[in-house]
């Protein structure tokens, strides 16, 4: 289990019921201590990839905070009983993150996206932050070979924190496969953070995202996110069987 925070197992992975609040506070104790953490947001298709995965699954188990980034997730714990307070979406912890990060001091790192992405979103938060320290950026369709140049990159850096866009479960297995040699306090896989940051691409309207409903935005907007779309059945599927098995349906 993640130093310093309460989780229930959920699936194969697990939860941590903080909201957005108190992680964006955990976050910051986590600096404040030292040594590496590595948070996870977990959407439905996250958790579908973990029954299948046990690898991403024992990374999840391992998490400091796995946040629920998904009404499917929210609804699905309090079904099993989970007592989950929102839905903590990475997007919206990076988003609050960001001043924080500026009065603060500390030194930010942005991977993954298409090449230029990462770029774009560091010039788009300098522009709403200016003196917020982004020490470095790069893009995440690197080679394995490549990888520990990337790696060795990111130490030199110095940076404080980590966020790592390149989909689930790659961008989660990068920092726990690399979580000794990064020298960062925090790292966290951002899944689209960085295209939105980018403004490549565009959050669901904010009374979408309230009803749940930010999954079928994605898909009328970018329908090669079909396949994640696909899998909710079967994520509903994986809650009856565990319902069924702790005898609460």
């Amino acid at each position: 289990m993640g130093r310093g925070d309460i989780a229930y197992p959920f699936l194969n992975g697990k939860l941590s019921p903080l909201g957005e609040e108190e992680v964006i506070k955990k976050i910051a104790q986590f600096i404040e201590e030292g040594g590496f953490h590595i948070i996870a947001t977990c959407d439905a298709y996250a958790f579908t990839v973990a029954s299948k995965d046990e690898e991403f699954a024992s990374i999840l188990r391992s998490a400091d905070l796995a946040t629920p980034d998904g009404m499917g997730v929210v609804w699905g714990a309090k079904l099993l009983g989970i007592p989950i307070k929102e839905r903590v979406a990475g997007v919206d912890i990076v988003m609050k993150l960001l001043p924080i990060v500026e009065k603060e001091g500390w030194r930010l790192y942005l991977l993954g996206g298409v090449p230029g992405v990462a770029e774009k979103a560091s010039e788009n938060i300098r522009g709403s932050f200016p003196k917020i320290q982004i020490v470095g950026w790069g893009d995440g369709y690197f080679k394995e070979e490549e990888e520990k140049e990337v790696v060795k990159k990111i130490k030199k850096s110095k940076a404080d924190i980590l966020l790592v866009g390149m989909g689930i479960p790659k961008q989660e297995k990068f920092i726990w496969r690399n979580r000794k040699d990064l020298g960062v306090k925090v790292a966290m896989g951002v899944g689209g953070t960085l295209d939105v940051l980018s403004g490549r691409a565009r959050r669901a309207p904010r009374l979408m995202r309230r009803y749940g409903l930010e999954w079928l935005y994605r898909l009328l907007v970018q329908p090669s996110k079909i396949e994640k779309v696909a899998r909710l059945p079967y994520f509903y599927l994986l809650i009856l069987r565990q319902l069924l098995r702790s005898s609460q349906f």
